[in-house]
């Protein structure tokens, strides 16, 4: 299964094509090699020069370590030693051993757990918590997906499946990722359903605001463009776009590019409900990028139906 890769932003949200994965990554190894690891594990592990993108739950650690060194990927048509993938495996073992230290070695100091600002302390007490109370818990994930949100805090979105209870579940989740001293650490960890419980209150929209937002959008030539094009073969599903609720009244549509296995972010595009305008997101300083032209007959609709 091929590994995700994305085109998104140097700054403060995501935008067009400007920074691959391939790209991404490279630079996050060419960084790392000059690292000075400052916790026992980091020092010792070598990052592996392969990375699966699936990893199967295993009835051990050293099973699905196993398992992940067996699997190459191509990261954007080569391979890439990536410290990010590995810092993912090294996630999912540590859950998997039930090993305190080795979430130790992956969690950084203060972590963004399911919308509480926790200490890594806290986090792996909660971690243990729950494994306790599901003795036969394993989980693995798969259709990595990465996005540099900001060259400082890169994020990774996957679906992950588990088993809890002789019960199986999958969602949506996602880490984040923050340099400390020089070490990469895994920031944040939640999934969809959570953040769209801490988002309700301040930042909830309709269905019918999403929809009539992404047609402001899609009414644009550069949005249309980046929608009819298409991916490396004509046999995958057609580009799509997305709602993405960062903030009030400035909501964020992505275009992406649907491939087997793995999507595209092409574009983001920012439509402010207040003063009737769309942009898209890039890698200029925020404010200086120009309106588009948008159907202002399908503005002043998005900004009825989002309107609080």
């Amino acid at each position: 299964m091929l590994l995700s890769r994305t085109k998104s932003q140097l700054g403060h949200r995501p935008s067009s094509v400007a920074l691959s994965l391939s790209l991404f990554l490279a630079t996050a190894v060419g960084c790392d090699k000059k690292q000075s690891p400052t916790r026992e594990h980091a020092a010792n592990a070598a990052p592996s020069q392969t990375a699966s993108a699936t990893v199967q739950p295993n009835a051990s650690a050293a099973a699905a370590t196993s398992t992940a060194q067996k699997s190459p990927v191509a990261i954007a048509g080569r391979r890439r030693e990536s410290p990010l993938v590995e810092l993912v495996r090294q996630w999912n073992e540590a859950i998997m051993s039930r090993n305190p230290q080795a979430m130790a070695n992956v969690y950084a100091i203060d972590v963004e757990y399911y919308s509480q600002k926790l200490s890594r302390d806290q986090v792996i007490k909660n971690k243990m918590a729950a494994l306790q109370q599901a003795k036969d818990f394993t989980q693995s994930f798969e259709f990595l997906h990465f996005e540099a949100i900001s060259t400082e805090h890169p994020r990774v979105s996957f679906t992950k499946h588990w088993v809890a209870n002789n019960k199986p579940g999958q969602v949506e989740a996602h880490l984040a990722f923050r340099r400390e001293q020089s070490q990469w650490f895994v920031s944040e960890e939640s999934d969809v359903p959570s953040d769209a419980k801490r988002d309700h209150s301040k930042n909830a929209y309709s269905d019918a605001c999403q929809a009539a937002v992404i047609k402001s959008v899609l009414s644009t030539t550069e949005a249309h463009k980046y929608l009819e094009s298409r991916g490396p073969s004509p046999d995958y599903p057609p580009n799509s776009a997305r709602f993405e609720s960062f903030d009030y009244p400035k909501p964020h549509v992505a275009v992406q590019e649907n491939n087997e296995g793995y999507r595209i972010t092409l574009a983001w595009f920012e439509v402010d409900l207040e003063n009737g305008t769309v942009v898209e997101d890039s890698v200029v300083p925020e404010g200086l990028s120009a309106p588009l032209r948008a159907s202002a007959g399908l503005l002043e609709v998005a900004k009825t139906a989002c309107k609080r």
